[in-house]
């Protein structure tokens, strides 16, 4: 028996957009991504002179049937910057709800 790995990862590109990361920006079709999520893991790193995220990349359109991820821990997260597109086939499921840390419950 084989093991199957999952990972959670966001979407940030559709088949047929263009994809771009500097520093602590990510492009969608020439417009800024806008991720509030990220905004004190962001301004924490500014504060200390870095940037947040570590990994860029070049601008690029998405392949057709494909998808661009990216982990919200962007500058150690594994994604579409290191192991490339992921085939749509690839997508399983979605996240509702985020359970831990406890102190972050909601449900989107």
């Amino acid at each position: 028996m084989h093991s199957v790995r999952y990972v959670v990862k966001r979407v940030i590109g559709l088949p047929g957009e263009t994809i771009e990361v500097r520093g602590d920006t990510v492009w969608v079709d020439g417009v800024v991504v806008k991720e509030p999520f990220l905004d004190a893991s962001v301004q924490l790193a500014h504060n200390m002179g870095q940037s947040y995220n570590t990994q860029n990349y070049a601008k690029t359109t998405i392949p057709i049937g494909h998808v661009f991820v990216m982990g919200d821990n962007r500058a150690h997260s594994y994604d579409s910057r290191a192991f490339g597109f992921v085939p749509l086939e690839r997508v399983v499921g979605r996240v509702d709800v985020v359970l831990w840390p406890f102190d972050r419950i909601h449900v989107f």
